[in-house]
């Protein structure tokens, strides 16, 4: 069976993606040159696995660009997948094959349904998943709301980046937008921990998440508002007063799915949703902010296009 040459055609993604692309990563070894030099003892350990581990995430999220859009689809699919597998663990007195295999159904369903495979059908397979679930999820009350809760958002989060692909906007080429989705997510939690980790002092919610800070939390705006407007312009996205209320809006969203989780995370008695990614956890604890700022995007781009 052979690949259709159009996914392995790279002509479609406009050149200032590679640009962006480069400086992003020249921006990541710039971190890690200072966090390896700066930051060496054993107090900032997590500070070093977090900034390392981005050397993983990156080229992932990169690929999944340069393979638009069938590369979006295939991450988003990876996203739900991983989180199924994370919250199968936290469930003992159920099957975790079924729940494992009933929640990539769901997934492959939406998938057929986006590319217009299935039709209708797909749609009543979903509802008929969803509903069986949720009785199980109800049936099995301790920690079950929450989990549900949380695949619920990662299921939205899935529907947004493939949403996002097909949503008509007034630019030639919807990856600009996932771009800047990911890079003004990413260097929110960058800026927020790091802000958090060397100046922060006084604590926003010690009870949810002793980490987060006020002064982590400017930090990860400013820099949230540095990242939106040299990207939306270079990228004409938008007008600069347009990027600074995206860049206010998505750092605040972000914060606020990290603290979401945090939530989840503590009521349910644990740290981390796995240990997948050194310094991050699993890939909940990666996404968590994304879960947020993705659906905000897409309803501000809904109004403003």
């Amino acid at each position: 069976m052979s690949i259709p040459i159009e996914l392995l055609d790279l002509h479609h993604i406009d050149r200032p993606i590679f640009v962006v692309m480069a400086l992003l990563y020249l921006m990541l070894g710039s971190v890690t040159l200072v966090v390896a030099k700066r930051f060496n003892g054993d107090r900032h350990i997590q500070l070093r696995a977090q900034v390392y581990s981005w050397w993983r995430i990156f080229p992932v999220v990169s690929a999944a660009l340069l393979f638009y859009p069938m590369g979006i689809v295939g991450l988003a699919l990876l996203i739900c997948t991983l989180a199924a597998i994370e919250l199968a663990q936290y469930t003992p007195y159920l099957s975790h094959g079924f729940i494992f295999k009933a929640l990539l159904m769901i997934v492959i369903n939406l998938t057929f349904y986006y590319f217009g495979m299935l039709g209708n059908i797909a749609i009543l397979c979903l509802v008929g998943l969803i509903l069986t679930l949720l009785f199980i999820f109800i049936k099995n009350r301790h920690k079950t709301t929450l989990l549900w809760g949380v695949f619920s958002l990662t299921l939205l989060l899935f529907l947004v980046l493939v949403g996002l692909i097909n949503m008509p906007l007034a630019t030639k080429n919807n990856a600009d937008w996932l771009l800047y989705l990911f890079a003004v997510t990413a260097l929110n939690d960058i800026g927020q921990f790091i802000f958090g980790k060397t100046l922060g002092r006084k604590k926003i919610v010690p009870n949810i998440s002793p980490n987060k800070t006020w002064i982590g939390l400017f930090g990860g705006i400013c820099l949230s508002m540095i990242v939106s407007l040299s990207l939306g312009l270079y990228l004409n996205l938008a007008d600069w007063q347009v990027l600074v209320i995206l860049s206010l809006l998505l750092a605040l969203a972000g914060f606020f799915g990290d603290i979401s989780f945090s939530a989840a995370k503590r009521a349910m008695g644990i740290k981390d949703f796995s240990n997948l990614i050194p310094g991050h956890g699993g890939i909940l604890d990666r996404v968590d902010s994304l879960t947020m700022t993705a659906p905000i995007l897409y309803l501000l781009l809904l109004i403003i296009y």
